[in-house]
């Protein structure tokens, strides 16, 4: 029976027992700053849609809470990468849209809205077919062949260009 993410599950008298491990704090510690990251986005988003509600703004906050619940439960990968261009793309790929900020007094655009939910839609059927597999940075968690994986390689890829665009656009 595996053991929850970052905890190594060890046998000792026959048993299994949970066994913390400074690697699986680490890891911990990783999922759990990744979620806090998109958490802090959602906020922002959360206090403008309570001051002016708009689709958009209610949008964004479940896309990235779908990704701070995924950083959370994601299973640890078997081997990942450690190439400072892997590092570096995912990171300034991953967050540089956590920068964004909403702009007080926008409208929301209805073809801005609508992609903006196709890319929620999407990330959430990507999320189903992955399971606990969520990672972004390039590593060995198995490969997806099932749900949303049958009709495109990278679907929450797909799903994150599509809302990214779609938020902008709004």
């Amino acid at each position: 029976m595996p053991g929850a993410p970052g905890i190594a599950v060890e046998r000792q008298g026959g048993g299994r027992r949970p066994a913390i491990t400074a690697a699986g704090l680490r890891v911990a510690g990783g999922n759990l700053a990744l979620a806090a990251l998109n958490l802090a986005f959602a906020a922002a988003h959360l206090r403008a849609f309570l001051e002016r509600p708009r689709a958009s703004l209610a949008l964004a906050v479940a896309f990235e809470l779908l990704v701070a619940v995924l950083a959370v439960v994601r299973r640890d990968p078997r081997a990942t990468s450690t190439t400072a261009w892997a590092w570096t793309t995912t990171i300034v790929g991953s967050y540089s849209t956590l920068l964004l900020r909403p702009a007080s007094g926008a409208a929301d655009a209805a073809l801005g809205v609508v992609l903006q939910a196709a890319g929620v839609a999407g990330a959430l059927l990507g999320a189903l077919a992955l399971n606990r597999s969520f990672g972004l940075l390039p590593a060995d968690r198995g490969v997806r062949t099932g749900g949303a994986y049958r009709i495109v390689r990278h679907p929450l890829y797909a799903a994150y260009l599509v809302g990214h665009v779609g938020y902008l656009t709004s």
